[in-house]
């Protein structure tokens, strides 16, 4: 069955393929639904391919352990030796004094073989052959360790853009969300805007109110440093006698509020607008400094 669209199903098939990282009845299926020609599972393996190929480019050349060689090296120098004592030894020469003869008046030299020692089979060889055995196995474990480092960082990789994206998704939501709040208002007949100014505890902050004075509504924007644990951020209606909690405003993690409120119909003289931190949950008055505040023109 072709796909019309990738799905988080389709991406993970897709990396975990190239990643080597598929059971064997896995990939099989999975190369078989590719020869049904589905371009989205095609285009994905594609594309995890090439991040395969760029991490291990990436990743520099590993010599195997140090101990591999020495082991290997001991142990041919070991049986160099015992192949050398075990060398058959020279024939040695004994003299032999004959009887003087008229042809013959000088010693006559005889050769007496040693007895050969009994042969023995061919060690070095043998031992050569284990030894390469047991480099070859301890090179191969080192490089599939780094190997299965390699394919778990990459699972790693991926889950975090999987995160990245998840986050991305809800920021545009919401940004879509304020864009679309703040038209609304802007586009109201008599609207007015009220700035907020950063004071003494955060001179950075600050906030702007869109007032749709028809509807009696307030789409608030903020730019805010993070609250600290167990505190977060009030916006109140100030007039010259009180102070009303228009609601609580919630900055991600970039420090950007948002917060559509109504405005309360009987309520008059409105001075200004401000923004306070307060104890989480809010306060039924202001309790801390004013962190931003804005006259009502």
């Amino acid at each position: 069955m072709e796909h019309d669209k990738t799905n988080e199903d389709t991406q993970e098939t897709a990396a975990l393929y190239s990643l080597g990282a598929l059971c064997q009845h896995d990939a099989r299926v999975f190369e078989a639904h590719l020869l049904e020609g589905c371009a989205i599972c095609l285009a994905e393996k594609r594309s995890f391919d090439d991040i395969v190929t760029a991490i291990g480019t990436a990743q520099p050349s590993m010599a195997p352990p140090a101990y591999v060689r020495d082991l290997l090296m001991s142990r041919v120098q070991r049986e160099t030796n015992i192949a050398q004592q075990s060398a058959p030894a020279a024939p040695s020469v004994v003299m032999i004094q004959e009887r003087p003869t008229e042809k013959s008046v000088s010693p006559k030299k005889v050769v007496r073989e040693s007895p050969a020692p009994a042969r023995r089979a061919p060690i070095l060889p043998w031992a050569l052959a284990a030894t390469l055995l047991i480099f070859f196995i301890g090179t191969y474990l080192y490089l599939r360790s780094d190997r299965l480092a390699i394919i778990n960082e990459s699972k790693n990789q991926i889950e975090a853009v999987r995160r990245q994206s998840a986050i991305l998704k809800d920021q545009l939501a919401q940004f879509r969300k304020e864009s679309a709040a703040v038209n609304e208002v802007v586009g109201s007949p008599g609207f007015k805007t009220i700035d907020l100014q950063g004071q003494q505890p955060a001179p950075s902050a600050t906030a702007k109110v869109y007032w749709n004075t028809r509807d009696n509504r307030w789409v608030v924007t903020a730019q805010l440093p993070p609250a600290p644990a167990g505190k977060t951020y009030q916006l109140w209606f100030v007039t010259a006698s009180e102070k009303i909690s228009a609601g609580l405003i919630q900055p991600d993690e970039t420090g950007h509020g948002f917060i559509d409120v109504p405005f309360p119909v009987s309520l008059s003289g409105l001075a200004a607008a401000a923004i306070t931190l307060e104890p989480e949950g809010g306060s039924a008055q202001p309790t801390m400094p004013i962190y931003a505040v804005g006259k009502a023109g």
